[in-house]
Parts: C-alpha cells; structure tokens; sequence
C-alpha cells in the first residue's frame, strides 16, 4: 500500500510500486474522465437548448408586446365605433323627424292638390294659396335631397364599422395563436428542466459508484527488493507480468478484470 503520507510531505522521492497497479490506476482515470467527458458534453447540449427555448420566449415576449399595442389601438378603436354609433342614433332620431315632416308636407300637398281641383276656378286667394303650396313642395324637395345626403353618409359610416368589426376578430385569433405558442414552450421548457436534473443527478450517482470501486493502494513495505523471480526453465531474471486472460477475477462495470501470471522475456515461458 502506497503512504500517502510520506508521498505527501516529499513529493519528489522516488516511491517503488508495482508498474501494473500504475497502468491500472491510469486506465481507470481515462475511463473517469472520458466518462465525465460525456456527461459534461451532454450537460452544456441541454443547457444550449435551454438557451435556444429562451430566445424563443423572448421572441415570443416581443410579439406579445405588439399584440398589446394593436389592442390599444382597437380599444381605441372600439371607442370611436362607440361613437359612431352614438352619431348613428342621432341621425337615425333626425331622419325620422325629417321623415315626419315629409309625411306632413305630403298630406298638405295632397289636400293641397285636391283644393285646387276642387277650386280651379275659384278666385286670386286660391291661387295664392296654390302658390303658397308650391313653395312648400320646393323646400319639401330640398329636405328630401338633404336626407338622402344623410342617409348615404350613415351607409358609409355603417360600412366602416364593419371593417373594424373583421379587424378586431383578426387580432383576436392572432392573440389566441400567440397564447397558444407560449404555453408550448413553457411546457417543453419545463420537460429540458427535468432532463438536466436527472443528468445531474446520474452524474453524481456516477462520481460515487467511481469512488467506490477505486482499488486499494497495495503496500509495498513488507516487499524483499532484494529478491528476484527467476524462470523455473532457465533461470532468467528478466521476468515480466502480463495478464491471464484465462481466468477473470471480477468485473468493474462491463470491464473484465484478469488474474496475473509471469513470463519470462529469456526464453517465453509462463506460469502463475
């Protein structure tokens, strides 16, 4: 087992350790870090989503704001159809008083006319009177042209409120597709949360599942330097450990963990 310790309060003495044990603490780390590479790849991918969902609500938030402003602009409007139609009764009370006035102008023409039939061959008076009778026609005929005046601008001002009416019903459904969009996205953006909790939460379950499955330090203390392995077929000392891959020891996640066993570099041969 290594000393930490030791290791800690001179760090540039040399340590002797078993060269496998090193190759296996370095695989290790590179599988760690290559994992962590992963997750932190998969982590700033969410958060690059995340931020694209917020443009996109911001986007949103911008049209909101001009909805707003055209229904301002409709209120405004609405208003001004108020008093249209205020200024379209009025009219209305006017033209039935004119009306009125023409049924009152006809009943005296009508008698009018059925005087002088009556009285063609009547005196000076009558025919003043028939005179008389034909100014009234005259100015009965101005009123009736001021009238249809009147008539054909309430005609206008009716088509007008007709356009606001369709321009208010258009902006209604644009609100209403806008609405619709922003609840869309607050319910994917709810879903990239949930996500990016879970990935951090499966990055921390993996941290410690690290920890825990990082080997013992073997201690070399009680180790004779002095003694060597030698080959039982020849003798050499320059022997090497390599792994058998006949007999695996465990497992560290999908990772096959093998025994050890020595083989000479002299003459190939190998035993445990």
């Amino acid at each position: 087992m290594i000393e930490w310790n030791k290791v800690t309060e001179k760090p540039d003495k040399m340590y002797k350790i078993l060269g496998q044990n090193l190759l296996d603490q370095r695989n290790k780390i590179n599988d760690l870090e290559s994992n962590l590479q992963t997750t932190s790849s998969e982590l700033n991918a969410a958060r690059t989503r995340q931020d694209q969902a917020n443009s996109k609500i911001a986007g949103y938030e911008k049209d909101i704001e001009a909805l707003e402003e055209k229904l301002v602009q409709f209120e405004a409007l609405t208003k001004e159809h108020a008093t249209l139609q205020q200024q379209y009764a009025q009219t209305s009370e006017e033209l039935s008083q004119v009306k009125g006035q023409i049924a009152q102008i006809t009943q005296t023409v009508e008698d009018t006319t059925g005087k002088i039939t009556e009285l063609s061959n009547t005196n000076i008076d009558l025919t003043k009177k028939l005179e008389f009778s034909n100014a009234q026609a005259g100015e009965f005929n101005t009123k009736m042209l001021e009238a249809q005046k009147q008539v054909e601008e309430l005609s206008k001002q009716n088509s007008g409120l007709k356009e606001l009416n369709t321009q208010y019903t258009a902006q209604i459904a644009e609100l209403e597709q806008s609405a619709s969009k922003v609840n869309e996205l607050e319910q994917k953006i709810t879903q990239q949360e949930t996500v990016l909790k879970e990935k951090t939460l499966a990055a921390d379950e993996f941290e410690a599942k690290l920890k825990e499955l990082e080997p013992p330090v073997p201690d070399v203390s009680s180790y004779e330097l002095d003694s060597r392995v030698t080959c039982p077929m020849c003798n050499g000392t320059e022997i090497k450990d390599i792994e058998d891959k006949s007999k695996v020891l465990s497992y560290v996640g999908h990772m096959p963990m093998y025994a050890r066993k020595h083989q000479c570099k002299k003459c190939g041969y190998e035993w445990q």
